[in-house]
Formats: structure tokens, C-alpha cells, sequence
């Protein structure tokens, strides 16, 4: 049977003689049908039982099941309460090295993926490999040699990097690509011991490491720029003419709640991808509001828009005094 989600698609049941969906775009666009689909494989995969020697581990809520089912009494490890696969992946491969296990691959598509291993190798002993990509760019990365390399303060802030520059659940700065802040981020070996604290369990964002930020983004923006806070630099780089008002850094009200959704992501949940119970704040307090139906969406700022605090921007091309019935912008303002 199926029934209509509005808007997204058919919600359907699944057995083992359910028809294959013809368009898996559509059917995947449907929280339940997923939800349906991976409890179906989980529970075949108990049931399968595998060649000698393997061992076949699956996700099933917050709980896990295991082939062959003798296995399943050593799993208590892999129980936990992450809402995300990115973070439950690192989970599994700190239990398979813990086992015994020398050697992890993991097969990924997601760049958070990539930067998570690397921060997790620091203080894991066995050696991360991501399968990186599909077909002709599929690529293998040894994460546990670039953790190596980067050290472990660069690798722990690589967590904030990825979240402040851009990543699923953080937006990026408009213009401004991760190319352009890995490369302003190497060229400021301060930033390093800067991003690190950030990326780990805080209360709130200390003002000096703030301050630290908003001197980053303004260099983001303007490298030759001697300003150190945003709301001074975008008031010159605005007034100077050269400049539209999407090309110049965000007001510092702004910047602060975007840092809160970075380090939320990066130092709350991907730091604490190897707790099997991670404690996490609420969202509201991070840079995020719910509304009426518990849905959470961006806070971008706690200012009043331009339009109301800034009246005096408001013109228009009347000759004379504005009447009450005109039609003029700034009568309708």
C-alpha cells in the first residue's frame, strides 16, 4: 500500500515483495519511506547469515544488530544516541579498532566525513581510510597521515574550518569558497590554536576568540584590510563605492550567530563523533530558533532589518512634501 505525503511524494510500505520504486529520487525525498527502507535491510541482515570469518554490523535506530547473531552480545559499544551517520561511521570504526582491527576503509561521498576521520585520528591508533568519490574520481585517503602531518592542534580545528566555511547544516559566506579560507587559515598559524578551542564541547563563544574571527573574515573579504572588526570594514568597504552590499563581511550581530552554528556543529557534535552519548545543548542557543510546529531554522540576526532601524536610507522622488494618499516609497514605508 502507499499513501501521499503533499508535496514530496508516495510514502510506501515495505516487505520483501514490495516493487522496487521507479524513481528513487522520489522515494528517498520521504522521511518515512527511509525510515521504512533501512529498518527492512537491518533486519534482513540479521536474518543473512554471512561466509566465515565476516562479520556484518547495521544500524537500527539507536540500537545495532549484527550477522552472525552470536556477535550480537558484543555490541554494546556501538549502541548510542548520534542523530548523524557522519559522526556514527567514526563510532563504528573506534569499536572495529578496538576489536583488533588494524585497518578501517570507509566508504564516503560526504567531505564532513573526510574532516571528522582526521580530527579522530589524532586519538585513535589504527589507520582511517576514506573511499573517497565514485567511478574514475574515486580516490582512497590515508586520514590517519594527514592527522599525522597537520598535527594534532590543526587537525582538531579543521572541525570548525569545514563547519565556519560551509558545510549541511552551517551556510557559507556569500562569495567566499573553502579554497580561500584553508588558504587565509594556513597563512595565520595563530588561528590554529584559535580554531582548535573552538572546535570542543563550550558554553559560549569567549570574546577573545571572537574578536579573533571577526579579524579572519574581514581579512576573507579584504586581505590588505588593517580593520579588525567586521562592522568598521564593511562600513569602508560599502562607502567606498566599489563594493555591493552582498560583496562585504556581515554585520558582527550576524558573524556572531553564523560562529554559533559552526561551533555547535564542529566542537558539540563532529568532536564528540567517538562518545557513544553525546551531550548536546539546545540549538537555540547556538545560532538557531524553532518555530510553532518545533522546526528549527538559521537566527541570522537579533538586529531589526535595514528597513525599519534605518529609515534615513529610505528616499524618494517627490518634489513637494509627501501627501497622505501618495504612492511614493518612502509614504508606503
Amino acid at each position: 500500500g502507499r499513501w501521499m505525503d503533499r508535496g514530496i511524494g508516495a510514502a510506501m510500505l515495505i516487505t520483501g515483495s514490495t516493487s522496487l520504486p521507479s524513481n528513487w529520487k522520489t522515494f528517498l525525498r520521504v522521511d518515512s519511506n527511509k525510515d521504512r527502507l533501512f529498518k527492512f535491510l537491518a533486519k534482513a541482515i540479521e536474518q543473512y547469515v554471512p561466509p566465515a570469518g565476516k562479520l556484518i554490523i547495521s544500524t537500527m535506530g539507536d540500537q545495532v544488530v549484527a550477522s552472525p547473531q552470536q556477535a550480537q552480545q558484543q555490541l554494546e559499544n556501538l549502541t548510542s544516541s548520534h542523530e548523524e551517520a557522519d559522526t556514527r561511521l567514526l563510532l563504528h570504526a573506534k569499536h572495529a579498532i578496538s576489536s583488533g582491527l588494524k585497518r578501517v576503509i570507509i566508504d564516503a561521498t560526504d567531505s564532513d566525513v573526510v574532516v571528522i576521520a582526521i580530527a579522530a585520528s589524532c586519538v585513535m591508533s589504527g589507520k582511517i581510510w576514506i573511499a573517497f568519490g565514485h567511478g574514475t574520481k574515486r580516490r582512497y585517503i590515508p586520514c590517519h597521515e594527514l592527522s599525522e602531518t597537520f598535527g594534532s592542534e590543526a587537525s582538531l580545528g579543521l572541525l570548525l574550518l569545514h563547519a565556519f566555511s560551509g558545510c549541511d547544516t552551517v551556510s557559507a559566506l556569500h562569495g567566499i569558497g573553502k579554497k580561500a579560507v584553508w588558504k587565509l587559515w594556513r597563512s595565520m598559524p595563530e588561528m590554529k590554536s584559535i580554531f582548535a578551542s573552538l572546535s570542543q564541547p563550550l558554553a559560549a563563544i569567549p570574546d577573545e576568540a571572537f574578536a579573533s574571527i571577526q579579524r579572519f573574515t574581514v581579512l576573507l573579504y579584504q586581505r590588505t584590510s588593517q580593520h579588525t572588526d567586521v562592522n568598521t570594514a564593511r562600513m569602508k568597504m560599502f562607502s567606498s563605492g566599489k563594493r555591493k552590499i552582498e560583496n562585504i563581511p556581515p554585520t558582527e550581530n550576524a558573524l556572531l550567530q553564523h560562529a554559533k552554528r559552526a561551533v555547535l556543529q564542529s566542537g558539540h557534535v563532529w568532536s564528540q563523533a567517538l562518545v557513544q552519548f553525546p551531550r548536546l545543548p539546545s540549538p537555540s542557543e547556538w545560532g538557531w530558533r524553532s518555530n510553532s510546529d518545533g522546526e528549527w531554522s538559521p537566527l541570522w540576526t537579533t538586529l531589526d532589518e535595514a528597513s525599519k532601524a534605518c529609515q534615513e536610507l529610505v528616499n524618494c522622488g517627490c518634489k513637494k512634501l509627501c501627501q497622505a494618499n501618495s504612492r511614493c516609497s518612502c509614504r508606503k514605508v
